[in-house]
């Protein structure tokens, strides 16, 4: 009897499998969308763990521009109009938590549809778009925090922990455990 319910243990279909992507900290630099050379990359792909340039690719979560007046913000992948109609879209949610505090992003909440204003020291959960189709196309998550805006430059840098195993909200550097 021992025997079967440790089967029946181990073959938990609502069970994750191992994680295999360390986290860690990367850093990024972007360039101005509406304003910077091409050849620059204006946005970020959270599943890449990347910068990308949009006339290449719409697999990002977010890209980085000017307002007419100067202002820097992200843009999630929907104000751009490159989003699906109903399925879980890219987000960003603003935190108050230290950037080494933010250990498990959140499910809800995520700005979708609007711009997101930034400032050196700005600190973000990210949510991908649906990209885990093993386990129903759920998103994967990430952390980032805001380090320069250079307008003359027109880039923002900033330093990012991307989740890469799917279904874990874990920002913890290292294998993630959940």
């Amino acid at each position: 009897m021992l025997v079967l319910g440790l089967a029946v243990a181990c073959s938990d279909p609502n069970e994750l499998p191992n994680a295999t992507q360390a986290n860690a900290v990367d850093t990024v630099t972007l360039w101005a969308l509406s304003t910077a050379a091409v050849r620059n990359p204006g946005a970020y792909s959270l599943v890449d763990r990347a910068a990308v340039r949009t006339y290449e690719t719409v697999a990002f979560e977010f890209a980085f521009d000017l307002s007419p007046a100067g202002e820097p913000r992200l843009l999630p992948l929907a104000v751009l109009g490159l989003s699906p109609g109903n399925e879980l879209k890219p987000g960003l949610l603003r935190s108050a938590l230290g950037f080494d505090q933010m250990l498990r992003a959140p499910l809800n909440g995520y700005v979708t549809e609007d711009t997101v204003a930034v400032q050196p020291g700005d600190r973000f959960f990210l949510r991908s778009r649906p990209i885990c189709t093993t386990l129903g196309g759920v998103p994967q998550y990430g952390k980032l925090e805001v380090l320069a805006v250079d307008p003359v430059a027109e880039t923002l840098q900033f330093r990012v922990v991307a989740n890469n195993n799917c279904g874990y909200r874990s920002l913890a550097l290292g294998i993630p455990k959940n």
